[in-house]
């Protein structure tokens, strides 16, 4: 079956329909693909858009080659952990199976709340790590990528990803915080979207409209 990816760009995400987005002068590049049959599997939908994205990368790479693909991921909070769960931290989690062992990582930092704790860390992630990497990221709804020159995976920069993606100490990244800090540091954020009974997959990388001049789309 031959799924149908489309890729659109504008130089305002506020304009293009994102209410998230309150910034003018951020833009916003969108991979999608829509289920033509309900029957469709919605993994499907996911590789292929993941293909593109991947394709996009490339490109952006030899544009930009001193930037990095970083995911950040965080588990749920959780009042109960134990031992083991806190030895596993968020590398040790089922979620987290598909990252392959030598993938460069952060550690897993532990982060308090009054709903409990989480885990969170930093991953560099390549080309085969990517499906694996987007589904995650799908499905969990608290985590994101980073086409990013600041490669740190260090303790500092996932405790400083985790108060912008969480200012409130929700569940899921509110992306209204997250994209007004990355557009001042002209990184690329990039979210993954669509549940099970969604008509389409989307994956929308926001940047300064200034850097979208700068980035082909294959």
């Amino acid at each position: 079956m031959i799924i149908d990816v489309q890729v659109h760009a504008s130089m305002s995400a506020a304009s293009y329909g994102l209410a998230f987005v309150t910034s003018p002068s951020l833009g916003v590049i969108e991979v999608v693909a829509r289920r033509e049959v309900s029957s469709t599997p919605l993994q499907m939908l996911l590789d292929a858009c993941t293909q593109r994205l991947a394709e996009l990368l490339r490109v952006w790479s030899r544009t930009l080659p001193e930037r990095r693909v970083l995911a950040f991921f965080a588990t749920p909070f959780w009042e109960h952990h134990n031992a083991l769960s806190r030895r596993r931290g968020i590398w040790g989690s089922r979620s987290m199976a598909w990252l392959p062992v030598d993938t460069p990582r952060s550690v897993s930092v532990t982060i308090a709340g009054h709903r409990g704790a989480r885990f969170a860390g930093i991953a560099e992630i390549d080309e085969a790590g990517l499906p694996g990497c987007a589904d995650c990221i799908r499905a969990q709804g608290s985590g994101f990528l980073l086409f990013s020159s600041d490669a740190g995976i260090n303790d500092a920069r996932v405790r400083a990803l985790f108060e912008e993606a969480f200012p409130s100490g929700g569940s899921a990244v509110e992306w209204s915080n997250l994209l007004k800090k990355t557009e001042g540091r002209d990184d690329v954020a990039i979210r993954v979207y669509g549940g099970f009974d969604d008509p389409e997959v989307s994956i929308e990388a926001f940047l300064a409209a200034n850097l979208l001049t700068l980035l082909e789309l294959p």
